[in-house]
């Protein structure tokens, strides 16, 4: 992830990395209330976001909840 990172960094863009499990655990702490919008919408602004960890087996629940 950090050649991807620096490779636009140095292109003078600023990517944001995204770490896919931490994501997935705000994201459902955050269903119960109704307040994941707003984290939603910070990830949906970046013009580019790399997501890393995808894959991640300890989350594979996550896969079949949004179809990947």
């Amino acid at each position: 992830m950090g050649s991807i990172y620096n490779y636009f960094k140095q292109n003078g863009k600023e990517p944001t990395i995204l770490y896919y499990p931490e994501f997935i655990r705000k994201i459902k702490s955050k269903i119960s209330n109704n307040s994941y919008d707003l984290y939603i919408d910070l990830v949906r602004d970046e013009e580019i976001l790399i997501i890393d960890d995808i894959g991640c087996g300890k989350y594979y629940w996550i896969h079949s909840v949004t179809k990947y």
